[in-house]
């Protein structure tokens, strides 16, 4: 089974996309993977761009300590696997989820993370495969899944609650 970052090695602008539905999450995605990067996160920012997200690799929890804005978190395992999502997380708030390696952060309300559940799992795809808000073709979407295993819901953890 490949790794969930294992494509953004070799894409240059990489797209996160749901892996059963195809529906793109985030049409641009940033990578925070040095140990600066990572420290650093969304903090001094006073946004991201629309269809935006960041991923903090070796991540098991975020806070929001000095942020400017309410942000939305998925908390996903190495293979890409939603352990947890965290909705309208404003500043000065923790989040945790032991299950996690990477923690994806957007800006509240700004991805359609409705149609994102605990256990679904999601990819890094070119961002030339996959347009905007559509869904990748079934012949396609069904191949992803079948290289990305069955869809199973184990460990389930529930959602952090204000």
């Amino acid at each position: 089974m490949a790794k969930f970052l294992d494509a953004a090695k070799a894409v240059e602008a990489p797209t996160l996309v749901h892996a059963h539905t195809g529906q793109v999450i985030a049409q641009t995605v940033e990578i925070a993977d040095s140990r600066a990067t990572r420290r650093h996160g969304l903090l001094g920012r006073d946004g991201l761009p629309p269809g935006a997200a960041l991923i903090i690799t070796l991540c098991k929890g975020v806070h929001t300590f000095k942020m400017r804005f309410t942000i939305d978190v998925v908390f996903v395992d190495g293979a890409g696997t939603v352990r947890k999502i965290v909705r309208h997380m404003t500043p000065g708030r923790l989040a945790f989820s032991p299950m996690a390696s990477m923690a994806i952060e957007c800006e509240s309300g700004a991805l359609p993370l409705e149609a994102l559940r605990v256990g679904d799992r999601l990819y890094l795809a070119p961002a030339s495969s996959a347009s905007p808000g559509a869904t990748v073709g079934a012949a396609s979407q069904s191949n992803e899944a079948n290289e990305r295993g069955p869809q199973v819901r184990r460990g389930v953890v529930p959602e952090f609650q204000h």
